[in-house]
């Protein structure tokens, strides 16, 4: 049982890690948006720009607004899904919210053609999502 236990939580952390280097080093840098994540981005944007908030560049304030916007999925998966779902689900945004914020976004793209950028991004992205 302990080695399951294990096995599961590496598999959430791995398939978080990918998640967020596709968002952060592709999805980001190419001005994309995706999902939640995308919504995160936006409101970032906003709160920058229209606040002039001055968040040093190697933060990103969008990990923190990802983990708020996530606050009624856990709830939901707390009340009607299990426990040790709800577990799993904290334990990834938690990580996601670490990293998406600890993650340096490149001031320059790494792949220059968006369209590239976009399913790069995507695969890893959807590859974090499907092990997590």
């Amino acid at each position: 049982m302990y080695k399951k236990h294990i096995k599961n939580y590496s598999l959430v952390l791995l398939g978080t890690v990918a998640y967020c280097l596709g968002i952060n080093l592709f999805i980001v840098p190419a001005n994309l948006y995706n999902g939640v994540m995308g919504i995160a981005q936006l409101l970032r944007t906003f709160f920058i720009q229209s606040l002039k908030l001055n968040i040093p560049a190697s933060a990103d304030l969008s990990g923190i607004i990802f983990f708020i916007l996530n606050i009624p999925i856990m709830i939901i998966a707390y009340k009607d899904i299990s426990r040790s779902f709800f577990v799993k689900t904290i334990v990834a945004v938690v990580v996601q919210t670490i990293l998406l914020s600890a993650i340096p976004i490149p001031s320059e793209a790494i792949v220059s053609d968006i369209t590239a950028a976009s399913v790069t991004g995507a695969i890893l992205c959807g590859f974090g999502t499907g092990i997590t």
